[in-house]
Protein backbone atom coordinates (compact mmCIF):
# COMPACT_ATOMS: atom_id res chain seq x y z
CA UNK A 1 0.00 0.00 0.00
CA UNK A 2 1.55 3.12 -1.06
CA UNK A 3 -0.20 5.60 1.13
CA UNK A 4 1.88 4.26 4.37
CA UNK A 5 5.05 4.95 2.93
CA UNK A 6 4.52 8.83 2.44
CA UNK A 7 2.05 8.62 5.76
CA UNK A 8 5.21 8.27 7.76
CA UNK A 9 7.08 10.85 5.50
CA UNK A 10 3.99 13.29 5.83
CA UNK A 11 4.22 13.03 9.66
CA UNK A 12 7.81 14.17 9.45
CA UNK A 13 6.96 16.88 7.12
CA UNK A 14 4.41 17.96 9.80
CA UNK A 15 7.02 18.26 12.63
CA UNK A 16 9.32 20.69 10.44
CA UNK A 17 6.46 22.86 9.21
CA UNK A 18 6.02 23.18 12.80
CA UNK A 19 9.65 24.18 13.19
CA UNK A 20 9.77 25.85 10.00
CA UNK A 21 12.28 24.32 8.44
CA UNK A 22 11.19 25.20 5.18
CA UNK A 23 14.16 23.00 3.32
CA UNK A 24 13.07 20.13 4.82
CA UNK A 25 9.49 20.38 4.64
CA UNK A 26 10.23 21.16 0.81
CA UNK A 27 12.29 18.06 0.84
CA UNK A 28 9.41 15.95 2.05
CA UNK A 29 7.12 17.56 -0.10
CA UNK A 30 9.33 16.56 -3.36
CA UNK A 31 9.00 12.78 -1.28
CA UNK A 32 5.64 12.19 -1.50
CA UNK A 33 4.87 14.19 -4.88
CA UNK A 34 7.12 11.30 -6.33
CA UNK A 35 6.12 8.68 -4.95
CA UNK A 36 2.12 9.29 -5.67
CA UNK A 37 3.20 10.32 -9.29
CA UNK A 38 5.59 7.73 -10.22
CA UNK A 39 5.25 4.39 -7.74
CA UNK A 40 1.39 5.12 -7.86
CA UNK A 41 0.99 1.58 -9.59
CA UNK A 42 4.12 -0.33 -8.69
CA UNK A 43 6.01 -0.76 -5.19
CA UNK A 44 8.98 0.36 -3.99
CA UNK A 45 11.42 -2.39 -3.54
CA UNK A 46 14.07 -0.04 -1.72
CA UNK A 47 15.04 3.66 -1.24
CA UNK A 48 17.75 3.97 -4.12
CA UNK A 49 14.77 3.58 -6.34
CA UNK A 50 14.50 7.00 -5.47
CA UNK A 51 18.08 8.22 -6.07
CA UNK A 52 17.21 9.69 -9.75
CA UNK A 53 14.99 12.11 -8.21
CA UNK A 54 15.78 15.46 -7.80
CA UNK A 55 15.43 16.58 -4.26
CA UNK A 56 15.48 13.67 -2.60
CA UNK A 57 18.61 12.61 -0.42
CA UNK A 58 20.45 10.73 1.06
CA UNK A 59 18.59 10.76 4.40
CA UNK A 60 15.46 10.30 2.93
CA UNK A 61 16.30 7.14 0.85
CA UNK A 62 17.76 6.02 4.58
CA UNK A 63 14.10 6.60 5.52
CA UNK A 64 12.77 4.77 3.44
CA UNK A 65 14.76 1.59 3.50
CA UNK A 66 13.35 1.60 7.04
CA UNK A 67 10.14 1.73 6.07
CA UNK A 68 10.01 -0.82 4.21
CA UNK A 69 12.36 -2.74 6.26
CA UNK A 70 10.50 -2.33 9.74
CA UNK A 71 7.14 -1.55 8.11
CA UNK A 72 7.14 1.96 9.81
CA UNK A 73 9.29 5.12 10.92
CA UNK A 74 10.97 5.26 14.52
CA UNK A 75 11.49 8.75 14.31
CA UNK A 76 7.69 9.67 12.76
CA UNK A 77 6.10 7.51 15.42
CA UNK A 78 8.01 10.06 18.10
CA UNK A 79 5.86 12.50 16.04
CA UNK A 80 2.74 11.00 16.58
CA UNK A 81 3.34 10.45 20.22
CA UNK A 82 3.52 14.65 20.38
CA UNK A 83 -0.19 15.60 20.16
CA UNK A 84 0.54 19.07 19.65
CA UNK A 85 2.43 18.96 16.57
CA UNK A 86 -1.01 17.10 14.97
CA UNK A 87 -3.09 20.00 16.51
CA UNK A 88 -1.09 22.56 14.98
CA UNK A 89 -1.36 21.49 11.82
CA UNK A 90 -4.97 20.43 11.99
CA UNK A 91 -5.76 24.28 12.93
CA UNK A 92 -3.49 25.22 10.05
CA UNK A 93 -4.78 23.00 7.71
CA UNK A 94 -8.36 23.44 8.39
CA UNK A 95 -9.46 26.93 9.45
CA UNK A 96 -8.94 29.55 6.64
CA UNK A 97 -6.53 32.39 7.12
CA UNK A 98 -4.53 30.19 10.01
CA UNK A 99 -0.95 30.04 9.17
CA UNK A 100 1.49 28.46 10.94
CA UNK A 101 2.34 31.35 13.18
CA UNK A 102 -0.88 31.85 14.12
CA UNK A 103 -1.49 27.63 14.82
CA UNK A 104 1.53 27.53 17.11
CA UNK A 105 0.94 30.68 19.32
CA UNK A 106 -2.94 29.08 19.75
CA UNK A 107 -1.50 25.67 20.43
CA UNK A 108 1.76 26.69 22.47
CA UNK A 109 1.00 30.13 23.94
CA UNK A 110 -2.78 30.20 24.44
CA UNK A 111 -2.56 26.25 25.64
CA UNK A 112 -5.54 25.59 23.18
CA UNK A 113 -5.83 22.30 22.10
CA UNK A 114 -9.23 21.86 20.89
CA UNK A 115 -11.45 23.68 18.39
CA UNK A 116 -14.94 23.26 21.20
CA UNK A 117 -11.59 25.81 23.29
CA UNK A 118 -11.26 27.65 20.39
CA UNK A 119 -14.44 28.74 19.63
CA UNK A 120 -14.96 29.61 23.17
CA UNK A 121 -11.50 31.96 23.12
CA UNK A 122 -11.57 33.34 19.83
CA UNK A 123 -12.02 36.76 20.77
CA UNK A 124 -10.25 37.00 23.75
CA UNK A 125 -8.24 39.87 24.07
CA UNK A 126 -4.65 39.46 23.51
CA UNK A 127 -1.21 41.23 24.19
CA UNK A 128 -1.38 43.30 21.20
CA UNK A 129 -5.12 44.49 22.46
CA UNK A 130 -6.41 42.58 19.60
CA UNK A 131 -8.89 39.37 19.72
CA UNK A 132 -6.82 36.17 19.21
CA UNK A 133 -8.50 35.77 15.96
CA UNK A 134 -9.20 38.80 13.33
CA UNK A 135 -12.68 38.57 11.68
CA UNK A 136 -11.43 36.45 8.44
CA UNK A 137 -9.92 33.82 10.66
CA UNK A 138 -13.33 33.88 12.48
CA UNK A 139 -15.35 32.62 9.60
CA UNK A 140 -12.90 30.00 9.30
CA UNK A 141 -13.48 28.62 12.44
CA UNK A 142 -17.04 28.87 11.61
CA UNK A 143 -16.86 26.66 8.60
CA UNK A 144 -14.12 24.72 9.30
CA UNK A 145 -15.85 21.24 9.37
CA UNK A 146 -17.07 22.57 5.71
CA UNK A 147 -13.72 23.65 4.35
CA UNK A 148 -12.41 20.11 4.84
CA UNK A 149 -14.86 18.50 2.14
CA UNK A 150 -13.45 18.33 -1.39
CA UNK A 151 -14.85 19.73 -4.44
CA UNK A 152 -15.76 17.12 -6.97
CA UNK A 153 -14.83 17.26 -10.49
CA UNK A 154 -18.14 17.75 -12.05
CA UNK A 155 -19.17 20.59 -9.49
CA UNK A 156 -16.40 22.27 -10.28
CA UNK A 157 -17.07 21.74 -13.94
CA UNK A 158 -20.48 23.49 -12.75
CA UNK A 159 -18.53 26.88 -11.49
CA UNK A 160 -16.39 26.77 -14.53
CA UNK A 161 -19.46 26.37 -16.63
CA UNK A 162 -21.00 29.51 -14.80
CA UNK A 163 -17.43 31.73 -14.64
CA UNK A 164 -17.29 31.28 -18.87
CA UNK A 165 -20.55 32.61 -19.18
CA UNK A 166 -19.67 35.44 -16.71
CA UNK A 167 -16.58 36.41 -18.97
CA UNK A 168 -18.49 35.91 -22.10
CA UNK A 169 -21.32 38.06 -20.98
CA UNK A 170 -18.62 41.06 -19.74
CA UNK A 171 -17.44 41.12 -23.25
CA UNK A 172 -14.39 42.97 -22.59
CA UNK A 173 -11.69 40.26 -24.06
CA UNK A 174 -11.63 38.67 -20.00
CA UNK A 175 -10.08 35.06 -19.87
CA UNK A 176 -11.27 33.48 -16.77
CA UNK A 177 -9.32 30.34 -15.97
CA UNK A 178 -9.62 28.14 -12.93
CA UNK A 179 -6.16 26.86 -12.12
CA UNK A 180 -4.67 24.49 -9.31
CA UNK A 181 -5.66 21.10 -8.40
CA UNK A 182 -8.97 21.56 -11.47
CA UNK A 183 -6.41 22.27 -14.12
CA UNK A 184 -4.24 19.84 -13.14
CA UNK A 185 -7.26 16.88 -13.71
CA UNK A 186 -7.64 15.98 -9.91
CA UNK A 187 -11.08 14.69 -9.39
CA UNK A 188 -11.67 16.59 -6.30
CA UNK A 189 -10.60 20.02 -5.51
CA UNK A 190 -9.82 21.60 -2.54
CA UNK A 191 -10.65 25.18 -3.20
CA UNK A 192 -11.11 27.09 -6.07
CA UNK A 193 -8.04 29.23 -7.48
CA UNK A 194 -9.04 31.82 -10.73
CA UNK A 195 -6.83 33.76 -12.84
CA UNK A 196 -8.55 36.46 -14.51
CA UNK A 197 -6.63 38.26 -17.21
CA UNK A 198 -7.85 40.97 -19.35
CA UNK A 199 -6.05 41.61 -22.85
CA UNK A 200 -4.81 45.10 -22.14
CA UNK A 201 -4.75 45.06 -18.72
CA UNK A 202 -7.18 47.58 -18.15
CA UNK A 203 -7.58 48.45 -14.44
CA UNK A 204 -11.04 49.20 -14.56
CA UNK A 205 -11.79 46.43 -16.18
CA UNK A 206 -10.16 44.26 -13.56
CA UNK A 207 -11.73 46.04 -11.02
Amino acid sequence: DQSIDYFWIDSLKQKETVLKNWFKVRAYNTTIKTIKEEFQNKPINEGKELEKYKGIGIKIISKIDEIIKEGHLKSADNIRDDKDIEIINNFKDGIYGVGINKATEIVKKRNIKSLVELIKRQSEIIENGRELLNNVQKKGLKYYDDSLVKIPRNEMDNHNNYLQKSCKDLNDNITITIAGSYRRGSDYSGDIDILIKQENNDEDTLH
